[in-house]
């Protein structure tokens, strides 16, 4: 599974605690919303990576991307300017992704999450936030800006933010395998 805390990757000062504080509207029935918290958390802290699906007109595209996340489940990450994606975005928000972990075995207790929502360039507080937030979760990268010969602020530029709508939390662990329905907000 993971590390016992899963908020200890989160890249939050020592002692700071993740507490999902989104509203969460459990669409299955018999559904307990804190439990369903609880794999939400797990599972967005227990991987890194996610895909990306963005549609322009008719042509679909995928991409991979590094990840953070805070306690409104907004999902963070730093793209490409001139990438596919951040032009499909521009002409329309709407995205898809995919969080999991692709070593799971199949016949293994299987979890991951899908979300939909809108994907936008970050702007003021929500920026800083999500550097803040990328910089903790992923120190090297700092180390990796410096070596480039790019700075901070130039990354800033590429912080974008999914404010998720739905998500589909897929945990077997928890609740077997059934498709738990959540929407945000």
């Amino acid at each position: 599974m993971g590390p016992e805390d899963p908020s200890s990757n989160l890249g939050l000062p020592d002692g700071d605690k993740v507490e999902i504080k989104a509203r969460l509207s459990i669409e299955n029935e018999g559904v307990d919303v804190e439990k369903a918290k609880a794999g939400l958390l797990r599972i967005l802290s227990n991987n890194k990576l996610l895909a990306m699906a963005t549609v322009n007109e008719c042509k679909s595209y995928i991409n991979t991307a590094f990840f953070c996340f805070d306690e409104l489940l907004n999902i963070f990450m730093l793209n490409d300017l001139s990438s596919h994606h951040v032009a499909n975005i521009a002409k329309n928000p709407s995205v898809a992704l995919a969080i999991y972990n692709s070593s799971q075995g199949v016949a293994s207790k299987r979890e991951g999450l899908q979300i939909f929502g809108n994907c936008e360039k970050a702007e003021g507080e929500l920026e800083e936030r999500g550097m803040r937030l990328y910089l903790g979760r992923f120190p090297e990268f700092e180390q990796w800006l410096r070596a480039s010969g790019k700075g901070i602020d130039a990354a800033k530029k590429m912080v974008y933010v999914v404010k998720p709508e739905k998500i589909v939390l897929y945990d077997e662990p928890d609740f077997g395998h059934k498709l738990i329905s959540i929407k945000v907000g």
